[in-house]
């Protein structure tokens, strides 16, 4: 049976860190992981397993800043680093939790025919169909006026398609959730191509949400990869805010109905987290 590995990246909540990896062990029977943690914000007191390293020095990050997807890169390097590269790796938050089997998450990654399992969507200035899309639009095409107010004045759509670092460098932009699967031809692409996609780099910081573009632009402009667009994740938006509704027990239905191996976002002492490890059959000693 493939192994799958973890990037789990964290800034706050120790106790649901320490939680989060010892369901993972007990499910995955103590899988690859690398943790980057960013101790400017939160201290990480706690004897973590041996299976478990962690990304040293670490990156401090900011929410939606680029740090977040150095962080990533860092702790994904370090995955693929040692001797034993896993077939599959997640990517995961501090606030997220496994929802199924590890032979049922195993048997879809080998049988689905992909090599990520990625949400993504073409960002195209003559094509935006979406509020969100435009919204990505605005993020990721904005003139840089090094002014707040003015930051986020996006080109005129024909403008943009022949004058951005994107038409510049051949590459087509594409956006989507942070959180995604992938097997090691993906993270071995990903960690290899940082130079060539320098440019994209520099574009993107200071900018919004950074962790949602560049992911997806570097995965889906290489031809040789098959790509799902579910990327197994159970994350509910329909609250309309910035972030996504944090779950409690009346969503478990939902959650175990659906074909997600992870769930997010879930606070530190929701009690579904219970019921989802009685749904795992597994027992924190």
């Amino acid at each position: 049976m493939s192994q799958i590995g973890f990037v789990i990246i964290t800034h706050t909540a120790p106790e649901q860190i320490v939680r989060l990896i010892r369901t993972v062990n007990l499910v995955y029977a103590n899988p690859p992981i690398v943790l980057h943690h960013d101790f400017d914000q939160s201290p990480l007191l706690i004897s973590l397993p041996a299976n478990v390293q962690v990304v040293r020095p670490h990156i401090s990050t900011r929410w939606c800043g680029y740090s977040v997807v150095q962080a990533t890169l860092a702790a994904l390097a370090l995955l693929y680093a040692s001797p034993a590269k896993p077939d599959w790796f997640a990517l995961l938050s501090g606030a997220c939790y496994p929802t199924k089997p590890a032979k049922a998450v195993i048997s879809d990654l080998e049988n689905g025919g992909f090599d990520a399992h990625m949400d993504y969507h073409l960002i195209d200035p003559s094509h935006l169909d979406s509020e969100l899309q435009c919204e990505w639009y605005r993020r990721y095409y904005s003139l840089k006026f090094g002014l707040a107010k003015l930051d986020r004045r996006a080109l005129p759509p024909f403008i943009a398609k022949l004058t951005s670092p994107y038409s510049k460098n051949h590459t087509r932009c594409y956006a989507g959730s942070e959180w995604f699967t992938g097997n090691r031809r993906v993270a071995e692409y990903i960690l290899g191509s940082k130079e060539q996609y320098s440019w994209l780099a520099k574009h993107l910081q200071g900018r919004h949400c950074p962790d949602e573009t560049y992911f997806q632009t570097v995965v889906c402009n290489a031809p040789a990869f098959r790509l799902s667009k579910n990327n197994y994740r159970f994350i509910d938006w329909s609250s309309g805010a910035a972030h996504p509704k944090t779950l409690e027990t009346d969503d478990l239905e939902s959650i175990l109905g659906s074909s997600a191996h992870f769930a997010r976002k879930f606070a530190p002492d929701s009690r579904v987290l219970n019921r989802l490890d009685d749904y795992l059959e597994i027992r924190h000693s």
